[in-house]
């Protein structure tokens, strides 16, 4: 191997993992100079890194790579989107904020050496101080946008060579707000590393260039990238090799490392330093076979640059697995969490441990060693994740694979989700071998006896638990003057003792039978029928009803659920089932807490839920937000929408959504097959599931109401449809954090979250206002235009009051006009479409949900217009409307003798029907509706008129 081979080879990954592998086999053999390897307490610290990825990650795979954007997150206070929301606003390019971002993530990378324990650096913006990696991150970021390293007037928001090579250590110094009272350490070596930075950049024009004149920028490197023999462009991804990158890190930034660290040949390796143990007795003195190279800033900064890519401007990254876990050495003893030195995974016995340099041998093998053993935890980590229960083998049951697939497709059961909510009555693996034991070609009766044998009862390890103590007679019902609603009512009260259910972990036979039940601390209400678990959208409306019934600990424990939810996943999921856990639903927890605060004044509760609910909301925010720019002002507008990654069959409705998808006629290829599960398991995160409102032609013909589903279904554009309640929800969820905030004394919150929701009413104003029909509309991304199907989910923004003071009386009364229309053409509550589907979030089904937001907007509309309640429009048809409501609650129940989910527009008799499954009685929202209703309109209610 040439010398120009052998630093080339020290300054690629493969050597990183090599050369430390190579001592790591000296360990083995007990030849290092200063550790002992013993792996005791391994186990230890692979069961300490398992429970942290379970607390904090739904998946593996959701883990963040250990990069600079996280420490511009501290605080609760998302500074790197507040940026890029700001450039979006100024129509900015997607590749021009990438740059930008990668030009801030690069001298903020390099600034962070040790800062010593007595600097601090105060946030100018918030007053809050931070030290360490945080502080020197937030400095960094500050310096980037007050123009700090651009050379150019025109466009502070840059990094150029020009002003770099021109930074003095005073500069630094005032920003980083040193003096002698608050010193850091290395203060002038962070300036010359600027220089060196800007001389790196001036030095390479290959990777960094400048276009028209304009000096080198680290940002540059995306076009680079970009532009890469190797880098490969698809309809679906730019993938870029690591290595690419990686050449362009350690080949273009060489120059700012100090001259005294390893050199061969003249050339400074960085990151690289000799290991005694390596050198072999007949070695010369230009051997490089002792040199172990660690590249540790090199790979963070790697791993910073790779995450806004890939956030920001969609690349894929191939090979990002050759890169290794970062070789400290300076906090071993410190960190939480993997704890080598602690845990005796290798030492020496010494009472006393002294301070090293980077060079010293001691650290050499100690970073050597660290490399390797976090590859060996890692592993070790990825394999009992597969053996974990809930992680491997319960999904191999009840949410993919081999089991699921036969067992769904036999369609042993009268729908598919009684099988995934079936515990085992036996040890899991016992299970999977019982099914292995199975003929390939099993015949539908030996199935149905292989599930006899190995799961319980569909939902036993839910029981029953009533309620106590028990109001018999709350408030509310001495407002009912009719008393035929009055009896009706009573009992609709007494039906949350009938849901009340708690996880009963004796339920099942075993201790290593599991059931595919989330588990929740409290109390919950269930919404009847095959619902026996938790769902996060019924929550809400079962919660207005629960606290009209006076049950507020009730109520007060049901949230405490969904936030511990969110507290070990991030989200709340759209059920508590493990099979949920891809998606979440629409979110209203923030306003299960607001309408339980309104009704209890508890502050403590709210000073515990609140980080939570920040938590959440960030989850969409990050999760589903799509940027629109509006043709006429050219000006950038962030909305959300529903979205779900998914590439199977829901588990729950397996053998339907396999039939859409799979048998049909229209011979969708693979990548086809993957977006419509995609989009039908969005749709179940909108909670319409399914609606022609979601579909790319809503008025397809067919023979039969079942096909018409099918051929509709798998039209399905979900993704791609900006939903108008979504928005006006998250609006509402802006508005009230701001409220939350203010009671909290929380002013930089307040405003942020009050800016954010004046942001979104202005897009909702400007892309779901509809002049014509008077009504917000759902936009399209597919066509670029609001869609033209009128829904009841129109009605949403006069709930949250999401719309702006420009709309006039006039416009008001005529988006509500429609509702007058329907409630005069057809006997029963608004439907939810006008397009007769077989679908059912289509007509003629009307759902309580639906109706309870008519209900708020005309309320809320009546409160602007401060009228008498006897002269206002708004409040007559409130009242219509829930009149008729209440009828079809009470008609339907007269004659069935149940409380069913939802209703028939065409006849107050019949409940609604339609849909993946028969219709379901209970019925959490129903009820919740209607005792929120009743205390409404208790006293103006009349007896309900029915047919039968």
């Amino acid at each position: 191997m040439s010398v120009q081979e052998k630093i080339k080879f020290l300054k690629s990954l493969q050597a990183i993992r090599e050369r430390s592998r190579k001592v790591y086999k000296k360990a083995e053999k007990n030849e290092l100079k200063h550790f002992n390897l013993d792996l005791s307490k391994l186990q230890d610290a692979v069961i300490t890194v398992i429970s942290l990825i379970k607390r904090d990650y739904n998946d593996i795979s959701e883990i963040p790579p250990h990069g600079r954007w996280r420490h511009f997150d501290v605080g609760g206070r998302s500074r790197v989107h507040v940026l890029m929301d700001q450039w979006k606003q100024n129509n900015i390019t997607t590749q021009e904020i990438t740059r930008r971002i990668l030009d801030l993530f690069v001298v903020s990378v390099l600034l962070d050496a040790g800062a010593g324990n007595s600097w601090s650096y105060k946030e100018p913006d918030t007053g809050s101080s931070f030290n360490r990696s945080e502080g020197l991150a937030i400095a960094s970021y500050d310096m980037f946008k007050a123009g700090l390293f651009s050379s150019q007037s025109s466009q502070p928001h840059q990094v150029d060579a020009d002003r770099l090579i021109n930074i003095n250590v005073d500069d630094v110094r005032k920003a980083f707000q040193v003096d002698d009272n608050n010193p850091l350490e290395g203060l002038e070596g962070r300036s010359k590393l600027l220089s060196r930075l800007g001389q790196a950049l001036k030095n390479h024009p290959e990777f960094f260039e400048g276009k028209d004149g304009l000096p080198p920028r680290p940002g540059n490197l995306l076009d680079y990238l970009l532009s890469h023999s190797t880098t490969t462009t698809s309809q679906l991804a730019v993938t870029v090799k690591i290595d690419t990158l990686w050449s362009v890190v350690v080949d273009g930034l060489a120059e700012i490392w100090p001259p005294t660290r390893t050199s061969v040949n003249g050339v400074s390796l960085g990151d690289v330093w000799p290991c005694e143990v390596l050198k072999s007795a007949g070695s010369t003195a230009d051997s490089t076979e002792h040199l172990v190279p660690f590249h540790k800033l090199s790979q963070w900064l790697t791993y910073s640059l790779i995450e806004p890519m890939i956030k920001i401007s969609n690349i894929t990254f191939e090979g990002v697995e050759h890169l290794t876990g970062l070789p400290e050495y300076r906090n071993a003893d410190t960190e939480r969490g993997l704890n080598f030195h602690n845990d005796n995974v290798f030492q020496k016995a010494v009472e006393v441990v002294p301070m090293f340099e980077v060079d010293d041998p001691v650290v050499i093998e100690w970073r050597a060693m660290t490399v390797v053993i976090l590859d060996v935890i890692a592993e070790k980590v990825r394999k009992e994740l597969e053996l974990t229960k809930e992680q491997l083998n319960l999904a191999q049951i009840y949410c993919q694979g081999k089991l699921l697939h036969k067992i769904q497709l036999a369609n042993l059961f009268e729908e598919s989700k009684v099988f995934v909510d079936k515990p085992t009555i036996k040890p899991v693996d016992e299970v999977l071998k019982a099914f292995s034991a199975l003929p390939e070609n099993a015949t539908k009766e030996q199935l149905f006896q292989f599930v006899n044998s190995n799961f319980g009862l569909e939902g036993q390890e839910l029981i029953y638990s009533p309620i106590s103590p028990f109001p018999s007679n709350p408030s509310f019902l001495d407002d009912i003057s009719s008393p035929i609603l009055l009896n009706f009512a009573k009992m609709i009260h007494m039906i949350w003792n009938d849901l009340s259910r708690e996880f009963d972990e004796n339920s099942l036979p075993c201790k290593e039978c599991e059931s595919t039940f989330i588990r929740v601390e409290k109390k919950f209400i269930i919404p009847g029928g095959r619902f026996r678990e938790l769902y996060y959208q019924d929550s809400y409306y079962i919660i207005e009803g629960l606290l009209v019934s006076e049950l507020f600990e009730v109520a007060k424990n049901f949230i405490e659920n969904f936030l511990d939810l969110v507290e070990r996943y991030g989200f709340v999921p759209n059920g508590s089932r493990i099979y949920y856990l891809n998606r979440s639903q629409t979110p209203l927890l923030i306003q299960m807490v607001k309408i339980y605060y309104k009704a209890t004044n508890d502050t403590s509760f709210l000073e515990r839920a609140f980080p939570t609910l920040l938590k959440e909301y960030d989850y969409w925010r990050v999760k589903s937000t799509v940027t629109l720019t509006h043709s006429q002002s050219n000006k950038r507008y962030n909305l959300n929408h529903y979205t779900v990654k998914n590439s199977l069959p829901r588990p729950e409705e397996y053998l339907e959504d396999y039939i859409v998808v799979e048998q049909n006629s229209n011979n969708f290829n693979e990548t086809q097959k993957k977006q419509l599960y995609a989009d039908i398991s969005t749709a179940a995160e909108s909670g319409w599931d399914f609606s022609s409102r979601w579909a790319r032609n809503p008025y397809i013909p067919s023979p039969s109401p079942l096909e018409n589903n099918r051929e509709m279904l798998r039209t399905l554009n979900t993704r791609n449809i900006i939903p108008v309640d979504l928005n006006s929800i998250l609006y509402m969820n802006e508005i009230t954090l701001s409220e939350f905030a203010d009671v909290l004394g929380n002013k930089y919150i307040k405003q942020v979250m009050k800016s954010k929701a004046n942001q979104r009413r202005e897009a909702i104003m400007l892309f779901m206002w509809d002049e014509k029909m008077n009504l917000f509309m759902d936009f399209n991304l597919t066509s670029g235009t609001r869609s033209e199907i009128f829904t009841l989910a129109s009605y949403f923004p006069f709930w949250a009051e999401s719309f702006t003071e420009s709309l006039s009386t006039n416009e008001l009364l005529g988006s509500f006009s429609h509702i007058k229309s329907l409630l005069e053409k057809y006997p029963g509550s608004p439907p939810t479409t006008l397009i007769r589907t077989g679908l059912q979030w289509d007509f003629p089904n009307a759902w309580p949900p639906l109706e309870y937001a008519i209900i708020k907007g005309l309320i809320n509309l009546h409160t602007k217009q401060n009228q008498p309640i006897s002269d206002s429009e708004f409040m007559k048809l409130a009242f219509d409307v829930s009149q008729r409501f209440v009828s079809s609650a009470y008609c339907t129940w007269k004659l069935s003798g149940v409380i069913f989910e939802k209703f028939n527009a065409l006849d107050t008799n019949l409940p609604g029907g339609a849909g993946e499954y028969t219709v379901q009685t209970g019925f959490g929202w129903t009820n919740g509706v209607l005792l929120w209703i009743f205390s409404l309109f208790g006293d103006k209610l009349q007896n309900p008129t029915c047919t039968h």
